[in-house]
């Protein structure tokens, strides 16, 4: 009997055991985060929180308070997933936005640098996060590595790991487990039907909402909401009607139709929108919207005044006055002087939307195809390797495969980073005459692609490329290259401090992990990067001969943009400057969102080419900007003809399907498709001004780059670069780069002023030519560290020159590493994060701030140099009363030398008086509450005979106000995007607005 009882006892406790972990046979239960012990078993930027839970009282808490990324991980979990079925976890999201977050899984098969380096593991960016709770089922059994060459070893887990970048709020994650067949009540997480649900399927992801969204009963706001949007579309389709009826064109009034089209029809569909909150703004904008288009057709069809201005007397000839034209057949169009342009040689300007070739939305966008990539480059894409010759050249022959890279591919032609096609790694060196011979074989076959497409502007060998290959060939003619640039290897030897005895015993600097070793010699890996972009232009410029025997007239081009501001260009093999001005018919500019692209490729190029962007990510902001910065061409990404399951980050840039793209905005995209025709000519105007301000554009600091820093996105050079530009945006004239090449070759002098941002690395004979400048009467501003070494690395420091000296220097401290993300053209950064290193610095009210009433306070940002100004005039001063500009008279010129950068918003307080004292060209600007010239908003005018042209773009969320000012009393100002009059020149502009004025010239009498 005591034996029994006991018996039970022992049971008892076991089933209480049993219980407290929530664990069965078909579930384990890795972590439910209900005991600070699990603080033990994971890492991370972790707690426990009681504030949100999917299951129990509790839940682990991601948070960084410094703007570090979010991430947990563990190595202490069960090794044996293999007889589970998914492995389910939920996170909240408390936000609004939506988030992507990675999953890592590593097995005991690969180690953590054969994870990261070569696909071993499962990594893919896969965690979509919705508003709210999000319910995970990761299908375990259909896990690949993230090299697509073998399954997951489920049976030898050895690490777990989830991050998300950096998020400015916590997320919660909870109930951790691995399940097999059904999951019981006791385990499974409380889910509502409003919830996220998210099966993920190895490279795919399928988000819906947890229940059944016809069995969820519409509040009766939402009712009422639907049907009087319905009514307004409807309402709004018969004013169409009868206006065409009358012959009235009315593509503008017609786009609430379409935006009610993507929120009524797509948008429901899409579990980002299924929540009454979304919803309901939808209703609210397509009943606004298409009220407002029905009112404007109203007024025009009954004769009422408007506030659109009689511009000129009526007739029987008078079209309206937003009348816009078609496009011109594609193949009547010539580039000339910067754009295409029609028989006529007025300028036509091209926008078009990715993929959309057909339809309705042809009255707004040109063609898709009036651009082709023809992968000439490779002989092949990711997308169609298998079907090319050089497929069956890369696996039948020896040397095909890329020599001494662990890096990206570079689109040449595809790796496990590849985004779209079949899982494989072809990555070709462009040396092997199989390979060269495969290539031409392919251009024979798809060459009928671009020579019978009639809509064809320019045909894109291939963008986005990078390359650098090791192999024996690519190491004989790197023999060659120093052999013609040293002439004797005693040469080399002094320079690069070796003791060859012979070119042929050098063996090209290496590379690791995607990067130069860390010992690596700089002056060698210098004259490598430089050989690399020279043999890859060559051979851009071969493949372009040999693509102009099929086919003579259609422009050409290729290029890298973004390897020009990346502190990897020195493995990239890009310089667009030697693209531009060797290789291209036109200027390929693939640069999104920032418009410093085109300042800087207008700059490089010797002459007035088209530029032409070919998938214009980022957000739908600013896209006038980038035509008025000079773009003739661009074709947006993009319009998705159907949500995205493999890469759901990619729908957050898709229009239709984008949370973040309001219907307001594609309102905009669409309106700006219309804009762009009928004021072409205006638009064009603005490239005609040349720049009188240059920023130093130094591939010397983009390649001379220490190895840590190579893949980390950013330098001190390359920051100072975007920083500068940014202050120097809104002074109200155009800005230019020039290059360390058109410095030698004396392109300095038509410049008023040069800024030389923080180039550290330098060639001294520039140096001169920048000394030059000074002392002939040109003015400089240069930020540091700039001149401190020559181009191999060598010490070399020329600010003393100047008659400065630095006796010290504050460097910020690196704090951590950033989560290394994939960029829009596929490389790879990891952003280095620095701790502030922030000084106070004080005016002196002398020289460009002489005219203030008050001292002006700046800061610095990033490193710090204590300074001997010598005789020179300190302009301003550190709180501990050290020098912080100077300014040094140079012969006939002046020199504005910093002791440390400083952020964009006190660059321009700088060169805001700086401009006023050189007379900069500045006819009409925009000037702010305070008389002060306006921020946040670019603002530039050009004259003409009668009147000048303004173009304004809000930069900012917020809206504006400013005058526009010129050196008289202007006349009417007309808005020519809304046609409304300007009263006395005060512009309110809404967020992110941008449109373009005409200001007439008052006649005196």
């Amino acid at each position: 009997m005591k034996i029994r009882s006991l018996f039970i006892v022992v049971l008892l406790l076991l089933f209480a055991l049993y219980a407290c972990n929530e664990t069965s046979p078909d579930v384990i239960i890795l972590d439910d985060f209900e005991s600070p012990s699990s603080l033990t078993i994971w890492s991370g930027t972790v707690s426990l929180s009681k504030e949100f839970s999917a299951h129990g009282k509790s839940s682990l808490e991601l948070n960084s308070s410094d703007g570090l990324p979010l991430w947990l991980e563990s190595e202490k979990l069960p090794k044996d997933w293999s007889r589970y079925e998914t492995l389910k976890f939920d996170i909240y999201n408390p936000s609004s936005r939506l988030y992507f977050g990675y999953i890592q899984i590593c097995d005991e098969q690969g180690t953590d640098e054969e994870a990261e380096f070569h696909g071993q593991s499962y990594k893919w960016q896969k965690v979509f996060l919705n508003t709210g709770w999000n319910h995970f089922e990761f299908l375990l059994q259909n896990a690949m590595v993230e090299e697509g060459d073998r399954p997951l070893g489920l049976d030898k887990i050895r690490k777990f790991r989830l991050s998300f970048g950096s998020v400015d709020h916590s997320l919660y994650i909870d109930n951790i487990r691995l399940v097999a067949g059904e999951e019981g009540a006791k385990t499974a997480s409380h889910i509502d039907p409003r919830d996220c649900r998210i099966v993920i399927d190895n490279r795919y992801v399928y988000p819906t909402l947890a229940g059944l969204e016809e069995k969820t009963e519409p509040s009766p706001e939402i009712k009422r909401l639907r049907a009087e949007a319905e009514a307004a579309v409807e309402n709004l389709e018969k004013e169409v009607e009868v206006a065409e009826l009358q012959g009235y064109q009315t593509l503008y009034q017609r786009i609430p139709l379409i935006t009610a089209d993507i929120g009524l029809r797509i948008r429901s569909k899409l579990v980002w929108f299924q929540s009454e909150k979304e919803e309901r703004k939808i209703l609210k904008y397509i009943i606004a919207s298409c009220s407002e288009a029905s009112n404007e057709i109203e007024v025009i069809l009954s004769a009422q005044k408007s506030k659109v201005p009689v511009l000129a007397p009526e007739n029987e000839t008078t079209s309206q006055v937003f009348y816009v034209p078609p496009y011109p057949p594609f193949n009547e169009l010539n580039p000339m002087d910067g754009f295409y342009r029609d028989k006529e040689g007025k300028p036509v300007l091209i926008f078009s939307m990715l993929q959309i070739n057909k339809g309705p939305l042809m009255d707004y966008f040109a063609p898709f195809n009036h651009r082709l990539e023809s992968y000439t480059v490779g002989g092949g894409s990711r997308y169609n390797i298998e079907s090319s010759p050089v497929y069956e050249a890369f696996h039948n022959y020896s040397g095909t495969h890329r020599v001494g890279w662990d890096g990206w591919c570079g689109h040449l032609i595809k790796d496990r980073w590849a985004m779209g096609g079949k899982k494989e790694d072809v990555v070709i060196c462009l040396e092997n005459p199989h390979i060269r011979q495969a290539i031409l074989e392919y251009m024979k076959i798809h060459s009928h692609e671009w020579v019978e497409n009639q809509n064809l502007l320019y045909n894109i060998m291939a963008y986005e490329l990078q390359y650098i290959c090791y192999c024996e060939k690519s190491q004989q003619m790197f023999h060659e290259w120093l052999k013609t640039k040293y002439g004797k290897i005693s040469v080399l030897n002094r320079i690069w401090d070796t003791r060859y005895q012979s070119f042929a015993q050098i063996n090209a600097p290496a590379t690791h992990n995607t990067r130069p070793v860390d010992d690596v010699n700089r002056a060698a890996w210098y004259d490598w990067a430089c050989f690399n972009t020279r043999r890859f232009t060559d051979y851009l410029t071969w493949i372009k001969s040999e693509m102009r025997k099929f086919d003579q007239n259609i422009p050409i081009c290729a290029g890298g943009t973004s390897s020009m501001l990346s502190s990897s260009n020195s493995v990239s093999g890009i310089d667009e400057e030697q693209i531009i001005n060797e290789v291209d018919d036109v200027i390929l500019n693939e640069s999104g969102r920032s418009t410093i692209f085109s300042d800087l490729f207008y700059s490089l190029s010797e002459e007035k080419k088209v530029m032409v962007e070919p998938e214009m990510g980022g957000e739908v902001h600013g896209i006038l900007l980038q035509f008025l910065h000079g773009k003739s061409a661009i074709a947006k990404w993009w319009w998705a003809n159907a949500p995205s399951r493999e890469y759901l980050q990619m729908n957050q840039s898709s229009l239709p399907h984008s949370k973040i793209i309001s219907l307001s905005d594609i309102n905009e995209v669409l309106r700006i498709g219309l804009d762009v025709r009928r004021l072409s000519s205006e638009i064009a105007a603005f490239t005609q001004p040349e720049p009188e301000v240059a920023i130093l554009y130094s591939k010397t600091s983009i390649v001379q780059v220490p190895p840590p820093l190579v893949q980390a996105g950013r330098t001190p050079y390359i920051d100072a670069v975007y920083s500068v530009w940014e202050g120097s945006r809104f002074l109200g004239c155009r800005i230019g780069f020039v290059s360390e090449k058109q410095i030698l070759a004396g392109k300095l002098a038509k410049f008023k002023l040069l800024i030389v941002p923080a180039a550290k690395y330098i060639r001294p004979e520039v140096v001169t030519a920048v000394i030059n400048y000074i002392e002939e009467g040109g003015t400089a501003v240069i930020i540091p560290e700039s001149f401190i070494f020559d181009q191999y690395a060598r010490e070399n420091n020329s600010i003393s020159e100047f008659g400065i000296t630095i006796t010290d220097v504050t460097l910020p401290p690196v704090i951590g590493q950033g989560e290394k993300v994939q960029n829009y053209d596929q490389s790879f950064s990891q952003t280095i994060l620095y701790g502030e290193v922030q000084k106070k610095i004080t005016t002196i009210n002398k020289d460009i701030f002489k005219d203030n009433t008050h001292t002006l306070t700046l800061f610095s940002n990033g490193l710090v140099q204590s300074i001997d100004p010598g005789s020179h005039q300190v302009l301003a001063r550190f709180d501990d009363g050290k020098a912080a500009i100077v300014l040094a008279q140079t012969g006939n010129g002046a020199l504005y030398y910093l002791a440390a950068p400083l952020k964009s918003e006190d660059y321009h307080t700088l060169l805001s008086p700086l401009a006023q004292k050189l007379g900069l060209k500045r006819p009409v600007t925009g000037i702010d509450q305070n008389g002060k010239l306006v921020t946040g908003v670019e603002v530039r005018a050009v004259e003409r005979k009668t009147d000048f042209l303004v173009y304004a773009s809000n930069l900012t969320p917020e809206p504006v106000e400013f005058d526009l000012k010129g050196s008289g009393d202007p006349g009417v100002i007309i808005d020519l995007r809304s046609l409304y009059e300007v009263p006395e020149g005060h512009v309110k502009l809404g967020p992110y607005q941008e449109t373009i004025f005409k200001v007439e010239k008052k006649i005196s009498h």
